[in-house]
């Protein structure tokens, strides 16, 4: 074979290349420890390695979410712990209660530190990490408990009939002339119309009624009603002479349930608001025919539930009169009533006979109307029974407004439910994950701690038996008071189990964080192995190969001589 100056340039050429490129490998990876710098350098390998980084890096992630799960169980676990203790301190409590050797007295007392108990066990509750609420669910910015006053303002509804003034007329102008405080008042007429509302057909039109046959020598009762007024008589003699129109028009008779004592079609009077009302009979129209005197127009009146409307029409005056409203609004302060208890029922009390107290009759639905308890005397205080076969929950109605109120007939006191404590948060769980598809809850709520499970027969409500205890503290009920402690017994045995639960869940939290760490070491000693440099070998190497490319270069300068001379030849 021939071989020419070129040859042997290109040889030196590649050697000397080959020998360089080895060089600065080792040299590189000296100076960062990695023998393995771009995926050319081991494609099997640098895949491995890209394998490896992307399962140490999720490892660490779970990691590091996994910490911040633990202080939050950890925060959890002691709350549950301290609400634990605080219930076998009630507990304690309440074996004191059942000795049949305590007082009355102590028991009132006992009754009083169970109730401040009960207040921090509900602030436990309500504890938080951070800004956010423990037991709240998933609605960790929502307070989760909030113990209720035991007295609740009661909704008032009424389905009749009731005009209301809109001038309100203040103590001291009652006295004076009405024609001196309401202006427009002159002397005339005002006529009223009250009489029974028509039955309706099926297609809800009125039934006619046909006109009872005149009786010879009886003068016909007049339909309508006229005061005769001067503008000087005072508001108080204007509702006189009203009332008194009626009672003239009902013949005198006696009705020991009527606010005026006599039977009326019916009746005005000053509420405590200084409005002036007009209440006509139950079931009954209201219409005012005429009035020269001024006093429709200048009192304005209205019907309730229009407080926001036109004054009523004069029918035969400019406009029509209006029609009634479906529900009439009743003034808080007319009677001032207040739901005392604590229940989760609803309550319907109806005035079914018009009264004040011991002559109004009322009754009672639990099922929103559809059946009605027995009729009852009506009294300024009244315990609500629920219906045969169940327990009553002892919630009281009680009026506070002085004196002795008209109840009229169709009024209604509502009772919407008034929990103990009542659970504003919600029942979701959230999970989280920790290894391998694995999720552990995280949360827990109140309900589950303390309240009764539908489903789990063996859970209780905590809080409804604190309240039953308390109760019967109060009224000297040992034989309750006996039986509240296995209630407590297993109220406590509900708070035990969720927090071993969420032990359980810490541990399961450690373990993972333990399997993490080993996977985190393990993969990172099989990816140093494919990528890391061994320095004591690669200073060997490094050695070689600068041996190597300096006898290279000797070489290369023997084969090659470099001179004008040898280049001319």
């Amino acid at each position: 074979m021939r071989v020419t100056d070129q040859t042997k340039n290109n040889a030196v050429q590649k050697s000397l290349s080959t020998n360089a490129e080895e060089l600065q490998n080792l040299m590189v990876g000296m100076a960062n420890g990695k023998k393995l710098n771009k995926p050319s350098d081991d494609p099997v390998g640098a895949a491995l390695v890209q394998d490896f980084h992307t399962s140490i890096d999720r490892s660490k992630s779970l990691e590091k979410n996994i910490g911040s799960d633990k202080v939050w169980l950890n925060a959890t676990e002691s709350a549950v712990s301290q609400i634990s203790d605080m219930v076998l301190k009630i507990k304690e409590m309440t074996l004191k209660g059942a000795n049949g050797g305590v007082t009355k007295e102590e028991r009132m007392a006992l009754s009083k530190e169970i109730e401040m108990m009960t207040q921090d066990l509900v602030k436990l509750v309500n504890k938080k990490e951070g800004k956010l609420f423990l037991f709240s669910g998933t609605k960790t910015l929502t307070e989760p408990l909030k113990l209720n006053s035991k007295l609740k303002e009661a909704e008032i509804k009424f389905d009749g009939l009731r005009v209301k003034s809109e001038r309100s007329i203040i103590p001291l102008d009652q006295t004076h002339p009405i024609n001196k405080v309401v202006p427009g008042i002159t002397p005339g007429k005002l006529e009223l119309l009250v009489e029974p509302k028509p039955e309706l057909d099926a297609e809800g039109n009125p039934i006619p009624v046909p006109e009872p046959e005149p009786v010879e020598g009886e003068t016909p009762k007049p339909k309508t009603v006229s005061v005769e007024l001067t503008g000087e008589e005072t508001v108080q003699e204007v509702v006189k002479k009203i009332n008194d129109a009626f009672i003239a028009k009902g013949n005198y008779q006696e009705d020991p349930s009527s606010p005026s004592g006599y039977k009326a079609d019916l009746f005005a009077q000053m509420g405590v608001d200084n409005h002036l009302y007009l209440d006509p009979a139950y079931d009954h129209d209201f219409k005012i025919l005429s009035d020269t005197t001024g006093l429709a127009k200048g009192m304005g009146f209205h019907f309730l539930g229009q407080e926001k409307g036109p004054a009523l029409g004069v029918e035969g005056a400019s406009g029509e009169a209006q029609p009634a409203p479906g529900e009439a609004a009743i003034p808080f302060d007319e009677f001032e009533p207040l739901f005392r208890g604590y229940s989760k029922e609803n309550y319907i009390v109806k005035v079914v006979q018009g009264g004040t107290y011991g002559t109004a009759l009322y009754v009672v639905s639990d099922d929103d109307g559809k059946t009605w308890s027995p009729k009852q005397s009506l009294n300024k205080q009244i315990e609500i029974f629920n219906p045969e076969g169940k327990p009553s929950d002892q919630i009281r109605l009680q009026f506070e407004a002085p004196g002795k109120p008209y109840f009229m007939e169709g009024l209604e006191f509502r009772f919407t439910g008034n929990e103990f404590v009542e659970y504003h948060g919600n029942d979701v769980i959230k999970e989280v994950p920790i290894d391998n598809g694995i999720k552990v809850a995280l949360n827990t709520t109140a309900t589950e701690l303390l309240m009764k499970d539908p489903e789990d027969p063996e859970t209780v409500d905590t809080f409804e038996v604190l309240n039953r205890l308390m109760s019967a503290l109060e009224e000297d009920d040992q034989q309750t008071v006996i039986k509240s402690v296995q209630e407590i017994d297993n109220g406590i045995n509900q708070v035990l189990k969720k927090r071993a639960e969420i032990g359980s869940r810490v541990l399961e939290l450690e373990s993972s964080e333990d399997r993490l760490s080993q996977n985190i070491d393990s993969k990172g000693a099989e990816m140093s192995k494919i990528q890391d440099m061994d320095l004591a070998k690669g200073s060997i190497d490094l050695n070689k190969a600068e041996l190597k490319h300096k006898s290279a270069l000797d070489a290369s300068a023997r084969l090659i001589q470099p001179t004008l001379v040898q280049f001319l030849k």
